[in-house]
């Protein structure tokens, strides 16, 4: 294998997970009810079909770039991550906002503190 070879394969592996990364994280800005309550929502995880810790992980990696007070959607399908996400709030001290039940998802919602 030459280095031409090598830096081709690794540029197509990072293109990957750049399109990748764009397709589990949507950035816009989207208002939600939930509750009582109308909450603007400036970030999307899709974490739908993986299983703990993914969700979790993917949620603390998103956390990182928002500023206090935005808020960020998590869309699950493993019931465990949801438990985890609330414990992983109280310890960060991030406000966990509550969730959505939809038919083949959980879309939970916390606020950077």
């Amino acid at each position: 294998m030459s280095i031409t070879q090598s830096l081709s394969e690794k540029t197509i592996l990072q293109e990957a997970l750049i399109h990748n990364n764009k397709k589990l994280n949507k950035t816009h800005m989207n208002t939600v009810t939930l509750g009582e309550k109308e909450i603007n929502v400036l970030k999307i995880v899709d974490a739908k079909d993986v299983f703990c810790p993914m969700p979790l992980l993917r949620t603390k990696k998103e956390m990182t770039s928002l500023m206090k007070g935005q808020v960020l959607q998590i869309d699950i399908t493993d019931p465990n991550s949801k438990t985890n996400i609330q414990g992983w709030c109280q310890r960060s001290e991030n406000t966990y906002l509550g969730e959505k039940i939809y038919n083949n998802f959980i879309s939970v919602f916390i606020k950077k503190s």
